[in-house]
């Protein structure tokens, strides 16, 4: 793994030898019940929110509104973007950089507008897609469930994430739209296989290949509180209890070899 900011900062400031740089710390390995929980802001029990409605008027707004009612933990993981957050915020003042410029009194009504496309054989009614989150159990119970349902009602295609708490099967049960599938490549090659068979025969139309988790992804907000991730939670795609097998974290980084041997 490519040293990071982070580690090199960790490393110099505790003095560990140039020896154990490549050892970089990974995510937290085991979650699960017992060794961790979320501590809620009103009752100070294990819990993922406050149950509080959020009036959404934009997304700027919402994140403020949501500070309000999540525990601290819950809003780090989601709200931060990974280590100092450096690229988070280099990402953010380049988009401003290109500004919408609305045209007026040009002819175009709003009833003429059609904003419906067709993506890899799917008839869209917009160009909104649900992109691969992990680790709903933070803002709900029920974790990704909801969240694939809640796409099929607005008629987004959505992506379901490969680090989700709740199994690729119970979200595939929960939406009729269109579903991606985000594939982690697993250095078992059997594990990879086995998702890819399990994600066809759920009803996935496409498979989305990703390589962020091999890198540092979590904040420091989040690593500064030991990772706490919510009470009962697993990834779900590879608990026993729910057909999976193998370790999330066992993945694979030389992705050539791995596609050309399947």
């Amino acid at each position: 793994m490519p040293l990071s900011r982070r580690n090199f900062i960790q490393n110099a400031v505790l003095g560990i030898s140039a020896a154990g740089l490549s050892a970089a710390p990974a995510l937290a390995k085991n979650i699960s019940s017992s060794t961790a929980h979320i501590i809620s802001k009103t009752s100070g029990h294990a819990d993922t929110s406050t149950n509080k409605s959020l009036h959404i008027i934009s997304l700027d707004r919402l994140e403020t509104s949501a500070k309000d009612v999540m525990t601290e933990a819950a809003y780090a993981y989601i709200a931060h973007g990974a280590g100092d957050e450096w690229t988070y915020h280099e990402n953010r003042r380049a988009f401003s950089d290109y500004p919408l410029l609305p045209h007026r009194l040009s002819g175009v009504a709003a009833h003429s507008i059609d904003i419906r496309t067709d993506l890899l054989g799917h008839h869209l009614e917009h160009p909104l897609l649900i992109a691969p989150m992990g680790a709903h159990m933070f803002v709900h119970p029920e974790g990704e469930v909801i969240a694939a349902a809640g796409a099929e009602k607005a008629g987004a295609l959505y992506e379901s994430s490969g680090a989700s708490n709740r199994s690729l099967e119970d979200i595939a049960k929960a939406s009729k739209g269109p579903k991606w599938f985000q594939l982690y490549f697993n250095a078992d090659a059997g594990v990879t296989r086995s998702l890819l068979e399990r994600a066809k025969a759920a009803g996935y139309s496409a498979i989305i290949i990703t390589a962020d988790a091999l890198g540092p992804g979590t904040s420091d907000a989040f690593l500064s509180m030991s990772s706490p991730f919510p009470a009962g939670a697993t990834f779900g795609n590879h608990d026993p209890r729910y057909g999976g097998k193998g370790d999330f974290f066992n993945q694979k980084v030389e992705l050539t070899r791995l596609i050309l041997s399947l």
